[in-house]
């Protein structure tokens, strides 16, 4: 039992990075825990602490509160895995240590495979894995760590507009109703951060939680938070893969049709605008090619390009809504 009640904005991330979890899954992504390993030393690369889930690196293990592995392996390739890391803050944007940190990570565990193990018995390789790294802020990002993140091919997902305020509401209502009863309840009684997010992957990721117990003011918000996200109409938020090294938060201006065309044609070639709906938030305009509807994608597409720079961007003809600015191409 914890003896400290967890911040506001802490327990905020956390349960944002287990709604995360449940759109990777989504989008063809299987969550990892410690137990999907199966190798022993010295050939793991993932185990669990008492703080949540550890990957191996070259130099050290890094903790990491979401990590998929995509379903497939694509040709002459290895098999992909994603680091989510989601911020929930009010003010500041994320800055440039947070991408820096997640850089470090990602080089570290890419570079983790060793085939000099000494030890009797330790020939083979440990399986190797392309891992690559998420950020999710409500709070936005500074430029510089925008301009970092392109440069290494570190994905921003800005969930600051508008378009997300009913996933930034869902999360937070959860996570002050969770901590108003932490506060309450004696410190003998608080149960741990990790039983929390271990209990709302079991109705939320359909993983076991265990001999996880907790009182029923706390599993009644969790409930009702995996119910609100199963209805999907209700969450705004839906995770492209481009064929780029880049994740692209989409909203859809009609959140069931999207969902019914996503997964009828799990794969398609969309067209993306520049919009100035926003100016300080940097919007674009995604549409099959097939159709005029579009999704509007957040700061995800700025990884991709910048409006204005003429040597990522190229002009497309003016959509409803949307500028003659440049056309977002991985």
């Amino acid at each position: 039992m914890a003896d400290k009640v967890v911040g506001k904005g802490p327990l905020r991330g956390y349960l944002l990075e287990e709604v995360l979890a449940w759109l990777l899954r989504s989008s063809g992504f299987e969550v990892l825990t410690a137990d999907d390993d199966k190798d022993k030393e010295p050939w793991k690369v993932l185990k669990a602490d008492k703080n949540g889930l550890l990957v191996r690196g070259r130099g050290a293990w890094h903790q990491v509160d979401a990590l998929g592995q995509f379903r497939y392996v694509p040709p002459f390739s290895l098999p992909v895995r994603l680091f989510v890391e989601a911020k929930y803050q009010t003010s500041r944007p994320v800055g440039l240590p947070t991408v820096r940190n997640g850089h470090g990570v990602i080089h570290d565990v890419n570079e983790g495979e060793t085939t000099t193990l000494t030890a009797p018995g330790t020939g083979r390789p440990r399986t190797r894995y392309r891992y690559s790294y998420a950020i999710f802020s409500t709070s936005g990002f500074s430029a510089e760590a925008q301009d970092y993140a392109l440069a290494h091919q570190i994905s921003l997902i800005d969930l600051s507009a508008p378009d997300f305020a009913v996933l930034r509401n869902l999360v937070r209502t959860t996570a002050d109703t969770i901590r108003a009863v932490l506060e309450a309840a004696p410190a003998a009684e608080r149960p741990k951060v990790h039983e929390i997010r271990t209990y709302l992957r079991g109705p939320l990721l359909d993983m076991d939680a265990g001999d996880v117990e907790l009182p029923d003011a706390i599993r009644g918000p969790l409930d009702d938070l995996a119910q609100a996200l199963y209805s999907r109409s209700q969450l705004g938020l839906v995770l492209a893969f481009p064929a780029a090294p880049f994740v692209l938060g989409l909203v859809s201006e009609i959140c069931t049709a999207s969902w019914i065309t996503r997964e009828r044609t799990p794969r398609m070639r969309c067209v993306c605008a520049a919009s100035i709906r926003q100016p300080h938030i940097p919007f674009g305009n995604c549409a099959p090619r097939s159709t005029q509807r579009h999704t509007r994608c957040g700061s995800g597409c700025r990884s991709g390009w910048k409006p204005g720079l003429s040597s990522r961007t190229k002009e497309c003809p003016r959509e409803p809504g949307t500028s003659s600015a440049a056309c977002c191409r991985p």
